[in-house]
């Protein structure tokens, strides 16, 4: 079975189609740092950072290929400012992207209401503003910069929110715990992650950590989870065990666990990319693999095969290897990636790795083992 790059294109495009963009209305009080917040978790800086005064008008809209931002122009002091910002978030903007069944493209699928820890106060009109925003959306609240709070004013803070919204989730965030590493105990990036993660539509799901920087162990359960839907699937198409020449047979199901894998860590899919996974280990190559390596660690013992074949059990396996393999791999380098210590490598550099083929291997080897135990 020859694998093309056309048949790639067309994985594709189908990854692209099952999946849309998740549509994320950031709201809350001026100077409250929800550029900043954008910028901190997502993977391009789609957002403009500013010194504490208003960088949009009424509310923008900053979008790259797997997310929309929207962010309000926040509110100042004032009664009749207050008012107007209420219209602006309710009627001008929320009530005309209500319906997820009826629109779930256009519809807000989350909303981030940002509250400045600096500030050391909630407001009548977060309050009031909150209230109504979760009669229709998924809301949670992001109490940002609380390096400018010491502990008791942290405390008196999250008391107040629980008494005033106590069925609204909040997140503690500070954009500086990077470099100040005692502020990470107090910062909760990973819980508002998984938190809009479990709330957003699935259809949002895969393109919401597509779209991260941050959020590594959330992808990093994703990919294997991916890695054990693939191995189901080629246990069904191993159920009648196949001889290793037509091993190809199970490329389409492990190109696109690996083309979801890569997407998931923001990895760039070119022409080239798509060229390499042509040639490479997993696609037109992987009977030749198989057949090569994999026919050596198979004992024949009318459990695990019959003959020079692959049976479910094998096919499950070795596609669950890749997988999980992949997820590794690209989990270390984003993590390296976001501590300033390497740019991150493209398709071509990950298929080239001469230990690839080798941890593949050795997963293989030791998930057998484990089975056989």
């Amino acid at each position: 079975m020859e694998y093309s790059e056309k048949d790639l294109t067309i994985e594709l495009e189908k990854l692209k189609e099952e999946t849309k963009k998740p549509n994320i209305l950031i709201c809350g009080q001026t100077g409250a740092g929800k550029s900043s917040v954008v910028n901190y978790l997502f993977n391009d800086n789609i957002a403009i950072v500013g010194d504490g005064k208003p960088q949009t008008e009424d509310i923008n809209l900053y979008e790259n290929e797997t997310v929309n931002i929207y962010d309000s122009e926040g509110y100042e002091i004032g009664t009749e400012k207050q008012q107007h910002y209420k219209k602006l978030i309710l009627d001008d903007f929320l009530n005309l992207h209500k319906s997820l069944s009826e629109n779930p493209e256009e519809c807000v699928h989350l909303v981030w209401y940002a509250i400045n820890g600096a500030v050391k106060r909630i407001t009548d009109i977060d309050v009031q503003l909150i209230k109504q925003i979760y009669c229709n959306y998924k809301i949670c609240i992001l109490l940002t910069k609380i390096d400018e709070m010491d502990e008791e004013q942290l405390l008196e803070m999250k008391t107040n929110l629980e008494k005033e919204l106590p069925f609204i989730k909040y997140f503690c965030l500070s954009t500086k715990d990077k470099k100040i590493e005692s502020l990470k105990q107090y910062t909760q990036w990973d819980e508002l992650i998984t938190w809009s993660y479990d709330v957003l539509p699935d259809i949002c799901r895969d393109k919401f950590l597509c779209s991260l920087r941050e959020g590594l162990e959330e992808k990093r359960k994703q990919g294997k989870i991916d890695a054990t839907i693939a191995a189901g699937i080629a246990a069904g198409i191993g159920a009648s065990p196949l001889p290793f020449s037509d091993a190809a047979l199970l490329v389409p199901t492990q190109t696109g666990m690996m083309l979801k894998i890569f997407s998931l860590f923001g990895i760039k899919i070119s022409a080239s990319s798509l060229e390499s996974l042509v040639t490479d280990i997993g696609v037109s190559s992987a009977g030749k693999f198989v057949a090569g390596n994999l026919i050596k660690l198979i004992k024949i013992n009318g459990v695990d095969g019959i003959g020079s074949v692959i049976n479910a059990s094998v096919a499950a396996t070795f596609t669950e290897a890749i997988g999980v393999v992949l997820t590794e791999i690209l989990y270390n380098d984003a993590k390296e990636v976001i501590n300033g210590k390497k740019e991150s490598m493209t398709i071509e550099e990950i298929l080239e790795k001469v230990d690839f083929i080798n941890q593949v291997m050795d997963y293989f080897k030791k998930a057998k083992k484990s089975k056989k135990a």
